[in-house]
């Protein structure tokens, strides 16, 4: 391997400039603990209080989740892997008062993915016993994936809606209007986005996902923008921890350990472990406004389910010569340099913003 496999992957990744990190703040703290929230609407959003079940294992995309539901007013139980969530519902069969309106559950999870666990769910739908019955209701795929033909996959798998990651205001509610429209007021509307001053700038480059390219085509890709500022300026009242600490705090020291994880997995040719975690950073990245970093993430990921194909996950298309070891150690570089120089601008941005 080359000299990025091979180096001390302990270090700490350091910012690309000499622009100090601040304390951010910027993220209101959550106001009180407990996995199940239940805050009252901070905005009008056109729908009723809903209970909501959200099957994510992504810290980052858990908060970001959790903080654009609870902000619009609904009840969130927030579970980390599929069996938690089969567990979560037929802990409802006896409780009508407990059901939940909709589920949205993340496809990639440890123990239980999201297409396994929501096969058990529907078979609790039909149980023979009654007693052990639940009531039937919609079950939404979240992925970061995006790739052509995902939305048709999952609604085969038993799901009913698709929704890709980063997960947009709009787009959110316009997925609760389709699942649970019986609890909709139709004459409301959704509030509307906050949009910064670079924000037109920000979203007019990130293109449209393509289809999943092979590894050696990838650096030929468009140009991407280094931050989203519509995604960050919606996140901007998302609440925190109970802790004090903030949605971007949180997504810094885990993109830090992810880093530092992943140039481990370089040097031991741990193609698989590799995959899953450039795809949970490029969810987090994604999530938070860094698009660059989620499409340098794609790229090694893509490259590591070459080399070691991940089973319930679709295959990359057009794949030809598997990547070299150099290639993969270049692409882990590619995912250090954006996230450096999107480190620094989102520090200069919130600086700026303060």
């Amino acid at each position: 391997g080359s000299d990025a496999a091979t180096r001390p992957f302990s270090r700490d990744i350091e910012p690309a400039s000499d622009v100090a990190r601040p304390a951010v703040s910027v993220l209101a703290p959550h106001s009180g603990g407990g996995r199940e929230s239940a805050s009252r609407p901070q905005l009008p959003t056109g729908l009723a209080s809903l209970s909501i079940l959200v099957a994510e294992d992504n810290e980052v995309n858990q908060r970001v989740i959790e903080g654009i539901l609870r902000r619009m007013g609904h009840r969130i139980t927030l579970v980390t892997n599929g069996d938690e969530a089969v567990r979560a519902l037929a802990n409802t069969a006896n409780a009508p008062e407990s059901a939940f309106d909709i589920v949205m559950m993340d496809i990639h999870m440890p123990l239980l993915d999201g297409v396994a666990a929501t096969l058990a769910i529907k078979q609790l739908f039909i149980h023979e016993d009654p007693a052990q019955r639940v009531a039937p209701l919609p079950i939404v795929a979240m992925t970061a994936h995006a790739l052509a033909g995902d939305r048709e996959h999952y609604l085969q798998s038993g799901m009913d809606d698709y929704i890709s990651k980063p997960i947009r205001n709009d787009d959110l509610h316009a997925l609760l209007v389709r699942c649970v429209p019986a609890k909709m007021t139709p004459t409301a509307n959704t509030p509307p986005r906050r949009t910064g001053a670079h924000s037109a700038v920000a979203t007019s480059r990130v293109p449209a996902v393509a289809k999943a390219e092979p590894a050696a085509k990838i650096a030929a890709a468009p140009a991407i923008a280094v931050l989203d500022f519509e995604q960050l300026n919606d996140m901007r009242d998302l609440p925190g921890d109970d802790t004090g600490k903030s949605l971007i705090d949180l997504f810094r020291e885990k993109s830090d350990e992810r880093l530092r994880l992943m140039a481990s997995c370089l040097v031991d040719a741990n193609w698989l472990l590799l995959g899953d975690i450039a795809h949970s950073l490029r969810g987090a990245s994604a999530s938070v406004g860094f698009p660059r970093v989620a499409a340098a993430c794609k790229s090694l990921e893509l490259a590591a389910r070459q080399l070691a194909p991940k089973p319930g996950v679709t295959p990359t298309q057009n794949a030809d010569t598997p990547p070299s070891q150099a290639q993969m150690d270049e692409l882990y570089e590619d995912i250090k340099r954006c996230y450096l120089e999107a480190d620094a601008a989102l520090t200069r941005w919130l600086n700026e913003s303060a």
